[in-house]
C-alpha cells in the first residue's frame, strides 16, 4: 500500500484508505477500482493524493466460478470444523453464494 500524487494513478488501482476533498469531505471508500473517469473526477475536486493497494486490479479478468468460490469458501473454514457457529456461518456464506450465482444465471 501506498500514497500516491493523483498524477501516478493508474486504472486498475484498488483505494487503499478513504479519499477526501482539500475540505476533508470523504468522497471514495476503500476498495473501490480506479478508473481513467474516477481519477479526472478525483483531480476535478482538488485531491492531491490517494492510499492505493499495491498491485493493481485486473479490470478484464473473468470473476470466479461458483464452484472456485465454494472451494475457497471451504478453505477459508478448514480449520473451524468443530466450531458450530462457524460451520453455521459457512452455511450462510454457500446459501448466499448460490442463490447470487442463481440469479445472475437467470438474468434477474
Amino acid at each position: 500500500m501506498g500514497k500516491l500524487p493523483i498524477d501516478q494513478l493508474i486504472p486498475g488501482q484498488c483505494v487503499a484508505r478513504p479519499v477526501t476533498t482539500p475540505s476533508h469531505v470523504t468522497v471514495m471508500q476503500p476498495g473501490i477500482v480506479l478508473t481513467a473517469a474516477l481519477i479526472d473526477r478525483l483531480r476535478d475536486l482538488g485531491v492531491q493524493e490517494v492510499w492505493v493497494e499495491d498491485a493493481p486490479v485486473d479490470v478484464t479478468a473473468r470473476p470466479p466460478t461458483l464452484d472456485e468460490q465454494l472451494a475457497a469458501l471451504d478453505r477459508r473454514f478448514a480449520d473451524h470444523q468443530s466450531n458450530p457457529l462457524m460451520l453455521e456461518l459457512h452455511a450462510v456464506i454457500a446459501r448466499q453464494l448460490v442463490e447470487e450465482h442463481e440469479h445472475h444465471a437467470h438474468g434477474r
